[in-house]
């Protein structure tokens, strides 16, 4: 029992290795996500967010042997060289967070940081937490294409269900990306071999025009008043595909 007691206090143990005595740096990053998220997605995301760090205040662990001499026969994390601590770099960690967090349809996120210092020895060591408030989820509410010229709209809508943009899905920045490629490739192997990507544009608009409408009369507006309230708590999005302005026409000649 105590030998197992012993490997375990090993185990839990992190060696730290050629720090400058009396220099705060970097012993831990934590992460702790706060609110409405699907427990199979929350571990990706918490790895993503890890990777939004900057590279100089990462924790630089590995496991190894610290030491070629006993108790040191199983390896261990292992700090060496650590980073100092820097606030500049913290902040723009968060702002990293922040965008990825924008990027996913948490368009309200709201990240906070707090750090810990614990001196051990001649070792100041300190541990970052980031809290991620994740805020509502904006959601797809339709997909629209508006490309003016009657070849192009064709096949937009004839190719539709190739998408993998779908009504209900988050507003995920990468999705309209993915949307956006498959539109220039189908237009490229329909004979608009000119076609590229700064010919297309996507925009989305989250707004309750409804509201505005004159004709409603006092009942109707407070439902509507009510379903915008609701869509606050639940925000969706229209996306729309469009062409941006075009300079060169023979961009738009099928060949």
């Amino acid at each position: 029992l105590i030998f197992f007691i012993a490997i375990s206090a090993i185990f839990s143990c992190t060696v730290v290795k050629k720090y400058k005595p009396g220099e705060p740096f970097i012993y831990e990053n934590t992460i702790k996500i706060k609110g409405n998220i699907k427990k199979e997605k929350e571990t990706d995301l918490k790895e993503n967010l890890l990777k939004q760090i900057e590279d100089s205040v990462l924790v630089n662990a590995v496991s190894k042997l610290p030491w070629p001499k006993f108790p040191w026969i199983i390896p261990v994390p292992v700090i060496d060289k650590p980073l100092r601590y820097d606030s500049v770099a913290i902040r723009q960690s968060v702002s990293n967070m922040k965008n990825l967090m924008s990027s996913l349809g948490y368009k309200s996120s709201v990240i906070t940081v707090d750090s810990s210092l614990k001196i051990k020895k001649k070792q100041q060591r300190i541990k970052v937490n980031y809290t991620i408030e994740a805020g509502r989820l904006f959601l797809i509410d339709s997909i629209a294409y508006n490309f003016g010229d009657s070849l192009l709209q064709t096949l937009a809508m004839v190719t539709r269900d190739e998408s993998l943009l779908k009504k209900g899905d988050p507003f995920e920045v990468n999705m309209i990306d993915n949307e956006l490629t498959r539109l220039v490739n189908v237009f490229q192997n329909n004979g608009f071999s000119r076609f590229s990507r700064e010919n297309i544009i996507a925009l989305a608009d989250s707004s309750y025009f409804e509201l505005i409408d004159p004709t409603l009369d006092p009942f109707e507006y407070i439902q509507k008043l009510s379903e915008a309230n609701e869509q606050k708590k639940n925000p969706l999005v229209d996306v729309y595909f469009m062409l941006n302005t075009i300079r060169d026409s023979s961009s738009l000649k099928q060949y």
